[in-house]
């Protein structure tokens, strides 16, 4: 299998990431901003990552959006953002001026197979529910009637 990478006008900044030959993206191109990078010249593939001066968005082999990881000026943001094979908005990762959100469009589970620690204020809005056990050994508990 031919590996090749080449760069489409100007000048490439940044890591030069190496690919295995069994990969699906074996061969990778970059591009100037506001280009198209196919992954397999070959398959003529459609999957593909668009870049432009806000970030990048990555397509699959039906052309449907996927990730996304860019910016937006006018809302003082940046973030993460990925998408199903219809190209919902299933989940959002992304900072604003005076936070960080985490947002899913359904359910949405953190995990920990060790301790999971939560610092500083925390607030709940809506239902609350607890399963398993819990221990307020440590806790100082105010406002209960």
């Amino acid at each position: 299998m031919k590996k090749w990478a080449y760069i489409i006008g100007g000048f490439f900044l940044g890591i030069v990431v190496a690919i295995s030959s069994q990969s699906a993206l074996a061969n990778v191109q970059t591009s100037v901003v506001g280009e198209v990078v196919k992954n397999d010249e070959k398959t003529n593939s459609v999957a593909k990552v668009v870049i432009n001066e806000k970030g990048l968005i990555t397509y699959d082999e039906a052309d449907k959006k996927r990730v996304a990881l860019g910016i937006n000026d006018e809302a003082g943001m940046s973030g993460l953002a990925f998408y199903d094979q219809s190209s919902d908005l299933k989940g959002q990762v992304y900072s604003v001026p005076n936070g960080f959100h985490i947002i899913a469009a359904k359910d949405l589970l953190i995990r920990s197979f060790g301790e999971t620690v939560i610092q500083g204020d925390v607030v709940f809005e809506g239902n609350v529910k607890f399963k398993g056990t819990v221990d307020f050994s440590e806790a100082k508990i105010v406002g209960l009637e």
